[in-house]
């Protein structure tokens, strides 16, 4: 029993171990955008992410992004954010949005965590559906117009910090 306990820590130390931290930041009023890999009909992203300064503007407040999108620009994506709404509030919104056309198509809004925590996500794109895992909540599926997706990371008036999970 001892080797099977000792051989699932070194597993889990050795995955720890092997996990990316990114940075990512933008000026006040600025997004920053960083594809994180290739496009595909099939992609997974799991991260933990965070925001570190904010730096807001009446334009763009504070935010920090995952997601996907497809061709030239992100005119046509899905993201899941944290973001830092209405100037000062006291805490993050964390949800997700779908544009279309370079406009946003919808969005909803999942939890208010404080300003100082991250979320945790696992994105899961197969032929134009995102599915979703957040926290303890029920799996969510949203349909995209997206055929092949590239994802990506990006940042709005601030930093953020994302550790890449296996």
């Amino acid at each position: 029993m001892l080797r099977v306990l000792s051989a699932v820590f070194l597993t889990l130390v050795l995955q720890s171990a092997s996990a990316e931290t990114l940075l990512v930041s933008a000026k006040p009023g600025e997004f920053l955008a960083n594809p994180i890999g290739n496009s595909a009909e099939i992609v997974k992203i799991s991260t933990s992410f965070r925001l570190t300064t904010f730096d807001g503007s009446a334009a763009w407040p504070p935010a920090a992004y995952v997601g996907f999108f497809q061709g030239a620009n992100r005119n046509e994506s899905f993201q899941f954010l944290i973001i830092r709404n209405g100037g000062n509030a006291p805490f993050l919104t964390v949800g997700y949005r779908v544009i279309e056309e370079g406009k946003e198509k919808s969005a909803t809004s999942l939890a208010s965590i404080p300003l100082d925590a991250s979320a945790t996500v696992d994105l899961y794109f197969n032929k134009g559906i995102v599915t979703i895992r957040y926290g303890n909540q029920t799996p969510i599926t949203v349909k995209t117009r997206l055929t092949k997706a590239t994802p990506y990371i990006s940042v709005s008036s601030g930093s953020a910090q994302y550790k890449m999970l296996p």
